[in-house]
């Protein structure tokens, strides 16, 4: 891991949505993290938080046989961190069974009608964040697609968490750096970017 990058700051943290936004556009976290720029709230960001408070009260609701486990105990809004790492994240949903053994089940809700890659990137730094926080092995969570009211269940392999690392350093990289990253190769998702008046390379 490079060294930090705001000597100033004992502790320092990116967030493990940045691991998501770098799948994305890396470029946003570039604003966000070396120019300092203020990032504006879009109303797109407003309606997918109140998706998800709506979407934690029904969680509270119902059983986990949709996931397909047994009785558990459920856990909201999860803050997790990793000062060896140097990122941290609040997860939507933890779920933790005890029989037959204790495990963890790492759950995120998306405002999406399908399953990413950068979904499943989020939600393998969330595992291994679990994992040093409980000393235990995570190798299964669920993304819970909101518009779908739908549960699609993820195989959190090693080589998955490896990608996650991966992209944290290369994020890591860039705020050490300060070298801004390429435009994202589709320039369709530039079009509702709160960035967007800021790359001059994009269409």
């Amino acid at each position: 891991m490079k060294q930090n990058p705001n000597p100033d700051l004992e502790e320092w943290f990116v967030q493990v949505s940045d691991l998501r936004q770098m799948e994305y556009c890396s470029r946003v976290l570039y604003y966000r993290y070396c120019l300092s720029t203020l990032r504006p709230t879009t109303a797109s960001m407003e309606i997918g938080e109140r998706a998800h408070q709506t979407a934690r009260l029904a969680e509270q609701r119902r059983s986990l046989s949709r996931y397909g486990l047994p009785n558990g105990t459920r856990k909201f809004d999860v803050l997790l961190s990793s000062s060896t790492l140097h990122i941290s994240g609040r997860l939507d949903l933890l779920i933790e069974v005890e029989q037959p053994q204790k495990q963890f089940f790492p759950v995120e809700y998306k405002d999406s009608q399908e399953v990413h890659n950068n979904h499943k990137i989020q939600l393998a730094a969330y595992a291994f964040l679990i994992e040093e926080a409980y000393s235990t092995t995570v190798t299964q969570g669920f993304i819970y697609l909101l518009p779908l009211r739908k549960v699609e269940t993820i195989n959190l392999s090693a080589k998955l968490k490896f990608s996650a690392r991966q992209r944290l350093e290369q994020l890591i990289t860039m705020i050490y750096s300060e070298n801004m990253p390429p435009a994202a190769t589709q320039k369709g998702r530039c079009i509702d970017c709160e960035f967007l008046h800021f790359c001059n390379d994009v269409f």
